[in-house]
């Protein structure tokens, strides 16, 4: 599974002042460039599309013309978009059913379905150039650790994170039959991460631990 990994575009943001429109159209660029001539199975981009939850109306032109391109220059290819904590998770679900049509899924909250969590979206397996499957990957928004849906009434609030993480790995067991590739996508800070030369605050996400999650 050939992946090409983004993040934190921060579209629309304005620095100090300066308006970054010009940057982020050259960088936009680049990446259709580089998807154009690598040909990956997969694009992800991981949080942060968005510098606000509330873009301005050519900021959001700028990204929808964007990723058209983008997805025009390799149409097999999946593009699997997730909300950071920058971003307004249901903004960015808007026209979901529409991109889908385009091989693009957006991923921006945790959905449930009669009370239950619908883990199988954020399950999303990935074609090679022939049509088929040739991995899997497990895409999750940016989820603050008190946000987390409890899987059952039985779960200790405290442990409703780690809780989401094992239910999401069994869903995730159950479905990879064929023991595909995996690789998951998130918009997150990891304990014990090398973060030299990194403000650790990294914009008021919560740090969390890699023993929580399964692997």
């Amino acid at each position: 599974m050939k992946i090409l990994h983004t993040s934190d575009w921060h579209l629309g943001q304005e620095l100090y002042g300066y308006d970054r429109t010009e940057e982020h159209i050259s960088f936009l660029s680049q990446i259709e460039k580089i998807v154009k001539e690598q040909q990956p199975d997969a694009l992800v981009v991981s949080g942060d599309i968005y510098h606000n939850s509330t873009p301005s109306n050519s900021v959001m032109r700028m990204f929808s013309d964007a990723l058209l391109s983008i997805a025009n220059v390799n149409p097999q290819m999946k593009i699997i978009v997730t909300a950071g904590n920058h971003d307004s998770s249901s903004r960015l679900e808007i026209t979901r059913n529409i991109w889908q049509r385009l091989n693009v899924e957006f991923i921006g909250g945790i959905e449930k379905v009669d009370g239950e969590v619908n883990f199988d979206r954020h399950i999303i397996t990935v074609n090679n150039s022939e049509g088929n499957a040739c991995g899997i990957v497990v895409a999750m928004p940016h989820i603050f650790p008190q946000s987390f849906p409890l899987v059952s009434e039985d779960t200790p609030r405290d442990n409703r994170q780690q809780a989401f993480w094992e239910a999401l790995n069994n869903r995730l067991n159950e479905i990879n039959t064929d023991k595909l590739p995996v690789v998951m996508m998130a918009h997150m800070a990891i304990s014990e991460s090398n973060t030299t030369g990194h403000d650790l605050i990294r914009g008021g996400m919560d740090f969390v631990d890699i023993s929580s999650i399964p692997v």
